[in-house]
């Protein structure tokens, strides 16, 4: 990996890329960024990429890429995660995934990871495994998340941190399950690299041995700081899955904890529901979510209301479980099914409208809509009638839809 370091694989020597990193963005933002980038994609200031310069097999069906950002990228805290944007069959796809790798190593090398679950269906952790070599380079995003270390976590002598009933401070307790370990990982050793790991305990669910993700690192860790408790939990074993009751086995002293818990969301949800039942603040329960999650019960919402609007005044859409789209600039029209947005819709159809975060902060995607009517899917609520400029990340037509700037 040192090697790595002074080289790019793709010919471009390190010091190149440190002359490049001192040019101004405001420079960049002009003509010189447009060359740069035809010269190599890691030079761009406005839309970052990433090389791959390695590729761990981690499990049968676990990968970790390891990858050199633009000199641009500012870098992040353990715990947070990037969004990798692919192209797949003319079709612009975004997905995000957590930072596994140190912090030491970006300020070492420049490079971070990745590590991505192949699963049935998962359109681009499939395509990263087949397709993805050494020497291609991926867009990704600034780092995101809050999903990080309480700042007073690195310093085992800070009289500010939460205290418990004893008066002593909390130590963190990592709760993960499958890929849920990728941010964990970022943030144990971020720990160990403070010496503060020693107090720290990690509860890790995966169904078999075979599929703990970093078993080695993980041991490397656990005997270079023997207070550092390692509790791996095989949920097809005798054991089942775990649950509260084996949580508080494996910790008895939960409520006494600072929690991290990140993994499917009922997963989750189990955690939290065991924090509540100890009265536990909200606060000591700490969980990973990638950008805004959709309304509860959001197909429920969708049919009611488009069966509502077959039967009343509206009348427009075919039937109460799909509505069509009119891309008028495009002279094309879609059939909307279930829960995809706008943007996901147009994006399946071949388009590449302009988007930004795609999670209803930017702005970015936001389209005219002339008729029809689009659902929130953050909030779950009807968008008013009058309002005719909508986000596309976050609109669901729920009657039939015309769109005037796509």
């Amino acid at each position: 990996m040192n090697q790595l370091s002074q080289l790019n694989l793709s010919g471009t020597p390190a010091s190149l890329y440190r002359w490049a990193s001192r040019i101004p963005s405001t420079t960049l933002k002009t003509h010189l960024d447009f060359l740069m980038t035809e010269f190599d994609p890691l030079f761009s200031a406005r839309r970052m990429a990433a090389e791959v310069v390695e590729i761990i097999d981690e499990t049968q069906d676990v990968k970790t890429y390891v990858l050199r950002p633009s000199v641009h990228w500012k870098g992040f805290v353990p715990g947070q995660y990037i969004a990798v944007e692919v192209d797949i069959k003319g079709v612009r796809v975004q997905r995000n995934y957590s930072i596994s790798s140190a912090g030491s190593l970006f300020e070492r090398e420049g490079l971070i990871s990745i590590t991505v679950k192949c699963v049935e269906g998962g359109t681009v952790s499939n395509y990263l495994a087949d397709v993805l070599r050494l020497n291609k380079v991926l867009h990704i995003s600034e780092a995101r998340g809050t999903f990080v270390l309480a700042p007073d976590e690195l310093d085992q002598k800070n009289s500010q941190k939460p205290e418990t009933k004893a008066g002593a401070t909390r130590a963190p307790l990592f709760v993960a399950a499958g890929s849920g370990i990728t941010p964990i990982m970022a943030m144990i050793e971020a720990l160990d690299a403070s010496n503060a790991l020693g107090n720290a305990t990690l509860v890790y669910a995966v169904n078999a041995e075979q599929e703990l993700i970093f078993a080695e690192r993980l041991q490397v860790l656990q005997e270079r700081n023997p207070g550092f408790e390692l509790l791996p939990h095989y949920s097809k074993s005798k054991s089942g899955q775990l649950n509260n009751k084996r949580l508080l086995n494996y910790c008895p002293d939960v409520a006494e904890r600072a929690i991290y818990t990140c993994g499917p969301a009922e997963f989750m949800g189990m955690v939290k529901g065991l924090a509540t039942a100890l009265g536990m603040p909200e606060s000591a329960v700490r969980s990973e979510s990638f950008g805004l999650p959709k309304a509860k019960n959001i197909a429920d919402r969708l049919f009611k209301t488009r069966e509502t609007l077959v039967s009343g005044d509206s009348g427009k859409a075919s039937n109460a479980n799909s509505a069509r789209v009119t891309l008028v600039k495009a002279e094309t029209t879609l059939v909307a099914k279930g829960d995809k947005t706008l943007l996901e819709l147009a994006e399946q159809a071949g388009l590449k409208p302009k988007f930004g975060c795609r999670m209803g902060v930017c702005h970015e995607c936001k389209c005219k809509m002339s008729s029809g009517r689009v659902i929130n899917s953050l909030t779950g609520e009807l968008v008013p009638a009058e309002q005719t400029h909508i986000q596309a990340c976050i609109s669901i037509p729920i009657d039939d839809v015309s769109i005037e700037s796509w």
